[in-house]
């Protein structure tokens, strides 16, 4: 690596540029509490409906210590899962999710099986639909995790392969924006547009709407839920350049190689931008290491 950018980025120690910092940061969802969403606010709804308004579904949940665990393996075509609202019915923690400002929402899950006939579909499934009603829904299968398209609306959009049934795994899905960031365990393996689903009605249409669980008549899933975490503003995409949730040293080294035109040792996590320039840049690595020092709050 060239000194003299190095030289450079450490002489910018002085000036530096502030990043958002999370405003606010809600836990909706604790599965150490021992109890299912559907106690800590969410509301959990089946297909087919419970009676007297169906015969019922077959799918089932329980909480135990480590989270909650939700299983519609037993019919495929029968599905069930937890909404943020159904109005006038809302989670009271859930706060207005602003794509302009930035927001993430991440999810502590672990896929123990996936299944599916029609490769359009999903077992398991996250939806997030901002204020202003662009949103995304990423659907979970056991090597892939993937886009759901709005042109032709709800298709396979753009994947990563990934093993989703490893263990229990950090999700961080930040939204800011035109688009979403998709990380695991701090390694960033999908990214994209926001998509307009409204066309389809409703939850698509709900504004500030977030679903987990199996929607599909066509997969079923068994899963395990330990958190869902609300956090403002996305400082992670703005600032974060390895996707750890972090600020160290490691960051700055990353963005240097980018910037001497070297292959970096580990991926970039997110896209990085601390002065609004869409690049990344020699003020991006004074900020960093500024943080990483302890300079800047």
């Amino acid at each position: 690596m060239p000194f003299n950018t190095i030289l450079v980025a450490l002489l910018l120690l002085a000036i530096g540029f502030r990043c958002p910092s999370y405003a606010d940061t809600v836990k909706v969802f604790d599965g150490s509490q021992k109890t299912t969403p559907d106690a800590q606010g969410w509301l959990y709804i089946t297909d087919p409906l419970p009676p007297p308004l169906g015969p019922g579904s077959c799918a089932t949940q329980s909480a135990n210590g480590d989270g909650t665990h939700l299983n519609t393996n037993c019919n495929i075509r029968h599905s069930a899962g937890y909404f943020s609202q159904v109005p006038p019915l809302s989670h009271p923690l859930m706060p207005e999710l602003d794509r302009a400002v930035g927001f993430t929402i991440s999810f502590e899950i672990e896929i123990l099986s996936e299944s599916h006939n029609n490769k359009d579909r999903a077992g398991f499934s996250i939806i997030v639909i901002t204020h202003d009603l662009k949103g995304i829904q990423l659907a979970f299968w056991e090597d892939e995790i993937w886009a759901q398209a709005d042109d032709p609306l709800f298709t396979h959009g753009e994947g990563g392969d990934f093993e989703t049934t490893s263990g229990l795994m950090l999700y961080r899905l930040a939204l800011l924006g035109e688009e979403y960031f998709l990380s695991a365990d701090g390694l960033t393996i999908l990214t994209g547009r926001l998509r307009d689903y409204t066309s389809f009605g409703k939850p698509y249409d709900i504004a500030d709407f977030v679903f987990f669980g199996d929607d599909t008549s066509s997969a079923s899933a068994s899963i395990k839920v330990a958190s869902v975490t609300h956090l403002d503003h996305a400082t992670i995409v703005h600032c974060d350049v390895n996707g750890d949730g972090a600020f160290g040293l490691d960051d700055a080294i990353l963005a240097l190689q980018v910037l001497a035109g070297l292959e970096p040792a580990t991926p970039i996590g997110s896209q990085v931008d601390v002065n609004g320039d869409a690049r990344l840049g020699l003020e991006e690595v004074s900020y960093i290491i500024q943080k990483a020092a302890q300079l800047r709050q």
